[in-house]
């Protein structure tokens, strides 16, 4: 049967290795973040250009604007993906770190 030391060893290095991928999915959610506000800025001006091809251009720019549509939507899907992946790991961060105050309520 382990010690008492052993035990709290143990638990030491798991709230470390806890801590470490916490932060990591921290950087994650902020790299995340950042790719999210990069696609929408992408996603205005791609709607600015189309808005602006759709008032009246002859028919050469209406394949481009439907093009520029199309990769609006392909951005907006990607951020809805973004979003819902920070969002797991978001959970993901709030899980651990439950367990991480379970395991510092349990040892007080």
């Amino acid at each position: 049967m382990e010690t008492l030391g052993a035990t709290i060893k143990k638990l030491r290095i798991q709230i470390q290795k806890n801590e470490d991928y916490i932060a990591y999915l921290e950087k994650e959610i902020t790299t995340r973040d950042n790719e999210i506000d990069i696609l929408r800025t992408q996603c205005y001006i791609c709607e600015r250009e189309n808005n602006q091809l759709q008032e009246g251009l002859a028919q050469e720019y209406e394949d481009e604007a439907e093009r520029l549509q199309t990769t609006i939507n392909e951005q907006r899907d990607r951020i809805d993906e973004l979003g819902n992946e920070a969002r797991n790991w978001y959970q993901r961060a709030n899980q651990l770190q439950g367990c991480y105050n379970t395991v510092l309520n349990e040892r007080d």
